[in-house]
Order: C-alpha cells, then structure tokens, then sequence
C-alpha cells in the first residue's frame, strides 16, 4: 500500500471499510436469526410445559377428591353411635369434599395436639 500513489490509495480504504460494514451487518443478522429462533423453540416448549402442568394438576384434583370422597363415606359408615363433631362437620356444608378436608384437619390437629385451623 505504500508503493500506490495517493489517488489509488482511497478505494483500497474504502473496500475495507465497506468489507468490515458487510461482515458486521452479517454478524448481526445471523444472531438475530438465531435468537428469533431460539425464542420460538422456547416459546414452544414453554406451552408444552404448562399443558402439561395443568393436565397434572387436574389430574391430582381429581384424584385428591376421590380420596376425600372415598375418606368422607369411610368416616360417616364407621361412626354410628350419636352425633360427633366429625360427623356434624360432614354434614353441614354443601360441598362434601369441603366438610370432609375440614374434619380431617380437625383429626390430624387433634393427633398432633394442636389447635385446628378455623373455618
């Protein structure tokens, strides 16, 4: 470059300047392609992931209430001899699952010598 005459000396800068610009807008092209891609696999995966939280979380609603259920017919059928407090807790409200969770916490509280939460 040392040997060219001032005249011919700027379009040499000046194609290494615009070589420097291409590879530059290049770079950031190519990341952003990639980071658009990056960011629809995840948004993918993040919708497949909370599908499949939501269906294991009705899933274990679900099964949850059939114990309640299950645990709710289980207390009324054993105790037969007048009325006690679980049994009066069974039967108050309109929702078995409800009265069934709020006797058992009254039994767990009453095992573990505490005072049961109130309704």
């Amino acid at each position: 470059m040392q040997s060219l005459p001032p005249t011919q000396r700027l379009p040499v800068i000046l194609f290494k300047a615009c070589s420097t610009v291409k590879k530059l807008v290049d770079s950031v092209v190519s990341y952003q392609e990639r980071s658009i891609g990056i960011i629809a696999e995840m948004r993918k995966l993040s919708t497949q992931n909370s599908a499949e939280i939501r269906d294991a979380v009705e899933d274990g609603k679900r099964r949850l209430a059939l114990l309640v259920e299950q645990g709710a017919a289980a207390a009324l059928t054993v105790r037969t001899s007048g009325s006690t407090r679980d049994e009066r807790y069974f039967r108050s409200g309109a929702d078995g699952a409800d009265c069934a969770c709020r006797a058992a916490n009254r039994r767990q509280a009453r095992l573990h010598g505490r005072r049961a939460p109130q309704a």
